[in-house]
């Protein structure tokens, strides 16, 4: 059956090649979970396969702008399967001419903490993903610190931009870099109620719909940062 986005893709395959690998990719139905086989003969030379399937997957939502879901498969000494459930299968539309574009680890560290954090549907752990990829190209914190406060002036996005501006009673008098330490990566990283510290709490609303907002901008700071310090074509190109 011919590709249409409007009908779904059924019954079609894709062979990519990455990471020196062959890797087959099947979509039998459209909304249903689609399967990337490896097959090697000489087995995979120490390395796991799915950390090839998982490396694909990070081009897959960066450059396709898609969320997976539902990961799942088996591995053996020759061979393996992932099973993923994207939420728009019309990306495989435009796989005909899919080349692998990433290479290096640390781009792929910092692809891989996006692919999770897009695809978790936790705001929460959204959050910290993205906090981990603002850390990977500094060599200390005050560096880090000192980008994300030259880069909050050039906020884009109107969500982040109104966080930013018009929300300043939500920042509590603290600039917009200090709140994304001490209220965000910070807050959320503490459980200990009886230290005083800010604790975000998954029961309450509040600290659910603070966090959301400040997703606004933690995700537009990590994916400059992926583009701009990490050297990933930006993924609208």
């Amino acid at each position: 059956m011919p590709i249409s986005i409007e009908n779904g893709i059924v019954d079609e395959n894709w062979m990519l090649t990455y990471d020196g690998e062959e890797v087959k990719l099947e979509v039998k139905q459209s909304n249903l979970p689609q399967t990337l086989f490896i097959t090697n003969r000489k087995g995979f030379r120490g390395r796991h396969p799915w950390e090839i399937f998982f490396r694909i997957l990070n081009e897959f939502v960066w450059f396709y702008d898609i969320t997976i879901q539902d990961v799942n498969g088996g591995h053996g000494e020759y061979c393996a399967n992932l099973n993923y459930l994207p939420n728009d299968d019309s990306y495989a539309i435009r796989l005909f001419d899919f080349k692998q574009q990433v290479f290096k680890d640390d781009q792929h560290l910092a692809l891989g903490f996006f692919r999770e954090g897009v695809s978790s549907g936790s705001s929460y752990y959204a959050f910290l993903c993205y906090a981990k990829i603002l850390e990977i190209p500094f060599k200390d914190g005050k560096s880090k610190g000192d980008w994300i406060d030259h880069e909050i002036p050039n906020l884009k996005g109107e969500l982040a931009v109104s966080l930013r501006d018009r929300r300043v009673h939500m920042l509590g008098g603290k600039t917009l870099g200090m709140w994304l330490k001490k209220d965000g990566r910070d807050a959320l990283s503490h459980a200990n109620i009886q230290s005083g510290k800010t604790v975000r709490d998954p029961n309450s609303y509040q600290d659910w719909d603070e966090i959301k907002w400040g997703n606004t901008a933690m995700r537009e700071l990590a994916e400059k940062v992926i583009i701009e310090k990490l050297g990933v074509t930006n993924k609208r190109n």
